[in-house]
């Protein structure tokens, strides 16, 4: 069997035989690094110099960004599926436990580049629009499935006058 690791910004991607599981990725040490950052600016500048410096507004805001969205993508993955089974633009996501990991159907990364599209029409989930990482390259299968869902959705914009 062949395995392989990718590594994403929130989580970790595991694929072996016919599914891909996908691991929230802790990021302590980034959050340990972030935090002693800025408390050191803090302390040498200044509240607002460090909170501006690190383009955080707090410490809790810290604490959501780089625990919390982990838990957040798996999430929305599985919730956006489990909302819309039925959609053949996604790769399905069979199984989560408890968030922690989420258990994917396999699928390739498309690898003819000339091809990596993602338009607005397929950027959607039912009737929403996702979010700006669906628009990166590596987000389509060779069958041309969306396989990362799992950012925010944009609010619906309805083009009414």
């Amino acid at each position: 069997m062949n395995l392989r690791i990718r590594m994403g910004k929130t989580r970790i991607v595991v694929i072996f035989g016919s599914y891909a599981y996908k691991l929230v990725r802790f990021r302590l040490i980034d959050l340990l690094l972030k935090w002693l950052r800025l408390e050191y600016e803090r302390i040498k500048f200044g509240d607002r110099i460090a909170y501006r410096n690190l383009r955080r507004h707090s410490r809790t805001q810290l604490l959501k960004d780089m625990l919390l969205a982990c838990f957040m993508a798996n999430y929305r993955e599985y919730q956006g599926w489990k909302n819309c089974p039925n959609s053949e633009k996604y790769v399905p996501t069979l199984f989560t436990f408890f968030y922690l990991v989420n258990i994917q159907e396999r699928d390739d990364v498309m690898k003819d580049y000339s091809n990596k599209i993602i338009s607005l029409a397929h950027n959607r989930r039912c009737g929403e629009l996702l979010f700006n990482e669906m628009l990166h390259m590596d987000n389509l299968s060779a069958s041309g499935r969306i396989l990362d869902y799992g950012g925010p959705i944009e609010p619906h914009q309805s083009n009414s006058s």
